[in-house]
């Protein structure tokens, strides 16, 4: 996790919340890679990885980001989702 996100995000949100979090934040603030535009960006893989230590299989953790994370619009502030793995996807 990188704390000056993690900070960055908690005081732009301060006085007037905006931003969109993962709960619980002591999980999925460990995936937090970005932040662009008052959005916060996860790692996709950080986020499978997650719902698989919580005893999901890999099948079923994709398929549950997928269709309840990544595909779940919350308005203006909806998280991004980025594979960190995108260039590798590419090329193999």
């Amino acid at each position: 996790m990188n704390q000056d996100l993690v900070d960055q995000i908690e005081s732009d949100n301060r006085d007037e919340p905006r931003s969109i979090v993962l709960e619980p934040r002591s999980r999925f603030d460990s995936a937090i890679i970005g932040y662009e535009n008052k959005r916060v960006v996860y790692s996709e893989e950080a986020i499978i990885q997650i719902y698989m230590e919580d005893g999901m299989s890999m099948d079923d953790a994709i398929e549950f980001f997928e269709f309840n994370t990544k595909g779940a619009y919350m308005g203006e502030y909806t998280p991004i989702y980025k594979s960190e793995n995108y260039e590798e996807e590419l090329w193999n």
